[in-house]
């Protein structure tokens, strides 16, 4: 059903598990013009140095500006529309990249720079100390890429994960019971993530996290700022909305996608979480 560009990670036209370029690269093989809205079936960082423009991430636009570093999560409709040419790096992953090279999946579940799947804002570097850092960090992955011997994906693993590492130590520590609190809520947006087209209740994720419903909205409410309730019904909206933009789905095909068995009651419920219609919302965007 889905019509919006997907796309594996390449390197030399082969289907590859790790990639880095440059944007000034980017930039001249696409001769300045941006990119059409796509997925994608990895991780992107865009080390931002230099530039201007704007970064659209599900519809919400962040600006591209110097020392920015924009994290872009596998499934996730973006849009890179730069209006001048930027500098820095792009560096592309698949979460088994790492896994295959001594890295452990631990590592990567630990991390929550990837957490949301609603909130999408850039993050500064401001420490010269970790702008210099990232850098000599891209210039190693580069050189090793270009060698490529036995060793060389190995060596690119282990400052890939370095570079992770001071990126997660850029949004800030956190204590254990933060932890704990964290935790939870990665789990809930796991969930949410696999099941928002067939649960749309609090109470079936509870159930599979094992707590009550209270405890899940108390936990949400305080981390998010919005109850476990709003967090499913903007997922499935923003579902909806990727479909209305980039598909030409009926309204009707969508709600039975979504997870709705009357297409009326995904009608009243989009309009009720939205203010507009389906079908208004679509001809705005279009």
């Amino acid at each position: 059903m889905e019509q919006i560009p997907r796309y594996p990670l390449k390197h030399k036209e082969e289907i590859v598990s790790f990639a880095i370029r440059t944007l000034e690269q980017a930039y001249e093989e696409s001769k300045g013009r941006s990119d059409n809205p796509h997925r994608h079936d990895f991780y992107t960082l865009l080390w931002i140095k230099s530039g201007q423009g704007v970064h659209t991430i599900d519809f919400v636009d962040y600006p591209i500006e110097k020392h920015h570093l924009h994290i872009i999560r596998p499934g996730q409709v973006h849009q890179f529309r730069p209006s001048q040419k930027p500098t820095g790096v792009a560096v592309l992953f698949t979460e088994e990249f790492l896994d295959l090279h001594a890295v452990s999946k631990g590592f990567f579940t630990n991390l929550y720079l990837f957490d949301d799947c609603d909130q999408n804002q850039p993050l500064p570097i401001k420490k010269a100390e970790d702008l210099s850092f990232m850098d000599n960090l891209s210039y190693i992955m580069f050189k090793e890429l270009e060698q490529a011997d036995t060793l060389s994906y190995d060596v690119i693993a282990a400052h890939l994960k370095l570079l992770l590492i001071r990126c997660q130590r850029n949004l800030g520590r956190i204590d254990r019971k933060q932890e704990e609190v964290r935790s939870l809520v990665k789990e809930f947006k796991d969930l949410v993530e696999i099941e928002f087209r067939q649960f749309h209740k609090v109470l079936n994720y509870a159930e599979r996290l094992h707590i009550t419903s209270n405890h899940l909205n108390e936990v949400i409410k305080s981390s998010m700022g919005l109850t476990a309730k709003e967090y499913v019904q903007n997922r499935i909206i923003l579902e909806a909305k990727r479909e209305a933009y980039f598909t030409d789905h009926t309204g009707k095909e969508v709600a039975y996608y979504l997870g709705f068995e009357d297409p009326a009651h995904f009608s009243k419920f989009f309009k009720n979480c939205t203010g507009i219609s389906f079908s208004k919302f679509r001809s705005s965007i279009r």
